[in-house]
């Protein structure tokens, strides 16, 4: 595993993309926004990079 804090991580949460729905697990910013797991960054597959907590 990556010891970069912005790749990986412990799931915290399930997020929904605000734009397509589709959904990933989680990790809870700093900055108290969504960080998406598995997403390049922290994108949606859609391109948004607007979440919202399901």
């Amino acid at each position: 595993m990556s010891d970069d804090p912005d790749v990986g991580g412990e799931p915290e949460l399930v997020v929904r993309c605000a734009e397509c729905g589709n959904t990933y697990p989680a990790q809870r910013g700093d900055d108290g926004g969504f960080r998406p797991i598995g997403t390049a960054a922290g994108t949606c597959s859609c391109g948004s990079s607007e979440f919202e907590q399901v």
